[in-house]
């Protein structure tokens, strides 16, 4: 390998020391046509040669490199497909966690609706309950306001029956009455008084 690489290494510099030959001739006078032809066939010549080294001395490495490049590609080919056909099974498994999650979700909304149907009748049960004790509550209420306000209106008139009495009796009653109502009155204190 070492030699091929120095073998390699001359060629190519002899050629371009050959390509560099008319540069430097280019400060001299025209050449003729002869020498022109010449030079050409010298460059097709070395051209030849140059392209027969590479082959006979590059063909074995250049082929190494590719063969080399070409195992290096399928290594990262079969790692790329392992990888897609991981890739492809996590979507399969994420697709039926999914397809299952799905599933799950329409479960817990059945169980939630009828969770939520059984207590929206409970909470209608017990609102009715409630108001039906509201209702007996007022009831009670409105039976013992009404029977205070029977009362007070019993208190009311017989107050104001007292009062028409007494202002009856005032205008009915004159001094001769008052004089016997307090001799009764004093004669029972006495008896009271004498019983004591």
């Amino acid at each position: 390998m070492k030699n091929t690489t120095v073998t390699l290494c001359m060629l190519v510099m002899g050629a371009l020391v050959l390509v560099a030959e008319p540069a430097l001739a280019a400060k001299m006078e025209p050449p003729s046509t002869f020498r022109i032809w010449w030079a050409y066939s010298w460059r097709i010549l070395n051209f030849l040669i140059l392209a027969f080294a590479i082959y006979k001395f590059g063909k074995q490495p250049l082929l190494d490199f590719l063969s080399g490049q070409k195992d290096t590609i399928q290594k990262e080919l079969k790692e790329l497909e392992e990888q897609k056909a991981k890739l492809i099974a996590d979507k399969e498994a994420l697709e039926a966690k999914t397809s299952q999650l799905a599933a799950e979700l329409e479960d817990y909304q059945v169980k939630l609706e009828h969770v939520a149907q059984r207590e929206r009748t409970e909470l209608l049960e017990d609102a009715k309950r409630e108001t039906g004790l509201i209702v007996e509550r007022a009831g009670l209420w409105s039976e013992q306001l009404l029977r205070e306000a029977k009362s007070e209106l019993a208190d009311e008139m017989l107050k104001e029956a007292a009062d028409l009495a007494t202002q009856k009796i005032r205008e009915n009653i004159n001094s001769k009455d008052q004089s016997l109502m307090l001799d009764q009155f004093k004669s029972q204190v006495s008896e009271q008084a004498k019983v004591a």
